[in-house]
């Protein structure tokens, strides 16, 4: 699944950029943006995040699966290619927050996807300790079986912990690139 408008495969795209909404009332006046783009064969993500959780040093940014934040699906990562999930704390996929909320800075992430299939992707931004993906089970980031009854569930809510979500879209095209 995924995105299948007007933008999704059209071009050899090298960067991306995603405006950050809130997704969590608590952090309502959440906004932001971030950048991807492929440096040293990793995903340079660059990010510069406003009224965030506070003082955060466990708040996690990841790429998903998806139609749009509404139907946020599972992490976005080569499955075949890695042994475990790239989006985790521990591997390197957060963000650290002030006293205000804000955060700027960069990130080195392997997922092993090429840049051009970032194309219409997510950018989730989760808050400390509540985002119920970050272990090294075996489960491959999947937020539901293989049931299609759970899977019909799922896309019809976040992943716990979700504050704030954005479409990457490819540098230079309109917000509506992906609709």
């Amino acid at each position: 699944m995924g995105h299948k408008g007007k933008g999704k495969g059209s071009k050899d795209y090298k960067k991306f950029e995603a405006t950050i909404k809130s997704r969590d009332d608590d952090f309502e006046d959440l906004d932001g943006w971030v950048k991807v783009e492929k440096a040293d064969g990793k995903l340079k993500i660059n990010y510069h995040i406003r009224e965030g959780p506070k003082e955060c040093d466990k708040c996690k940014i990841a790429i998903y699966d998806g139609d749009d934040c509404k139907h946020i699906e599972d992490p976005f990562w080569d499955k075949d290619d890695l042994e475990k999930n790239p989006w985790t704390i521990g591997n390197g996929a957060k963000y650290i927050t002030n006293s205000k909320g804000r955060a700027a800075a960069f990130i080195k992430i392997k997922n092993s996807k090429p840049i051009r299939k970032h194309e219409c992707k997510l950018v989730v931004l989760f808050d400390k300790e509540k985002d119920d993906d970050d272990d090294d089970d075996d489960d491959h980031g999947h937020k539901y079986d293989d049931d299609d009854d759970d899977r019909r569930r799922f896309l019809h809510e976040k992943p716990k912990g979700t504050i704030g979500c954005g479409v990457l879209i490819p540098d230079g095209k309109p917000s509506d690139h992906c609709d």
